[in-house]
């Protein structure tokens, strides 16, 4: 599967109605228009669809674009108070979309609006790619479509409203997703990787038993975040919800990418949550022997509450009891 193309996303979403929906089409590696309740069609290139031989997934609708509520943020951006409302009073009422473009070319704003749209666009469409497990491709997107300047020929003798929008280089390359049973294939091998780290394992690779513990993970009681990038996975934190307090139980960087600020985005998105879902911040639970954990945590401000225990038992097995808080582990030694 090719990284996706987020204007081909873009276009597409454009192109949703009354009458038409939009998908990825996993046969075609591809952004198909199918017309409702008749997905055993044709696509635009003329390549068969059939519901039963392609897994094919919506992309976001008219509800999650929500262009309603962006009329709305875009009327914050306006400094021009005469022109903000105009433009709020335009938002009520029948005709709304219609009233709301005839401001803005009023006002000499609007291909300032697509700008912004398509950014808002933009977004919505990463979001879903990320949402889903898709690479994506953010180079080909432009918010300045001199096609879309529809007041060109009706500029008046006044200065402009000058509007600064975002470019396309200022979407973020990279952001903190969730995992779900969607996206998941995008971080089980770095699971299986730290699985092996923190139970001081080699590297074993069991694929299978990482995808049946983040599955059931999943489905219980804890919260998964990746850190993407153009929907490339590059580290993830796991927390586990209990008794109302959250605790993080993994969090990892791939090798090639650490000392980049992504654990520290990691650990930002886990204080988030664990704020909105919990009673505080989340506690962190480490096994004995991670020295170089310990060292980022106290960078991120964290203190060490209960210190390991160590001691040597007196029995003929011989082994080492170590404590840490209520928890205790026993090492058999050779």
């Amino acid at each position: 599967m090719n990284a996706l193309n987020v204007q081909d996303i873009i276009d597409a979403m454009d192109m949703i109605d009354d009458h038409t929906e939009a998908f990825y089409s996993r046969q075609l590696d591809d952004i198909v228009l199918l017309q409702y309740g008749s997905y055993a069609t044709l696509d635009a290139k003329g390549v068969r669809i059939n519901e039963e031989s392609d897994t094919l997934t919506p992309l976001p609708d008219r509800y999650e674009i929500n262009d309603y509520r962006n009329m709305e943020l875009f009327i914050e951006t306006v400094k021009d108070e005469t022109a903000a409302e105009w433009l709020r009073n335009a938002i009520h009422g029948r005709g709304a979309f219609r009233m709301f473009r005839a401001a803005c070319e009023r006002f000499h704003i609007l291909n300032d609006w697509y700008d912004f749209r398509e950014k808002r666009h933009a977004e919505t469409a990463v979001a879903w790619c990320l949402e889903n497990g898709f690479e994506y491709d953010l180079s080909t997107v432009d918010f300045s479509d001199e096609d879309e300047l529809l007041w060109e020929e009706e500029i008046q003798d006044e200065e402009p409203v000058k509007q600064v929008i975002p470019a396309a280089s200022e979407i973020p390359a990279g952001r903190c997703v969730r995992i779900t049973s969607s996206n998941m294939s995008g971080i089980i091998y770095m699971y299986a990787d730290a699985s092996d780290l923190y139970h001081h394992r080699r590297r074993t690779q069991d694929i299978e038993t990482a995808q049946n513990t983040l599955e059931e993970h999943i489905r219980g009681s804890y919260a998964v975040f990746s850190y993407a990038e153009r929907g490339r996975h590059l580290g993830f934190i796991e927390l586990n919800i209990i008794n109302g307090k959250a605790y993080i139980e993994m969090i990892y960087v791939k090798d090639e990418n650490r000392r980049a600020g992504i654990g520290r985005s990691l650990m930002e998105k886990a204080e988030e949550f664990a704020l909105e879902e919990t009673d505080g911040k989340p506690s962190v639970r480490m096994v004995p022997g991670f020295h170089e954990m310990n060292a980022f945590l106290r960078a991120c401000g964290y203190d060490v509450l209960s210190a390991y225990e160590v001691s040597k038992n007196t029995n003929d097995s011989a082994k080492q009891e170590i404590s840490l808080g209520s928890d205790k582990f026993f090492i058999e030694n050779d």
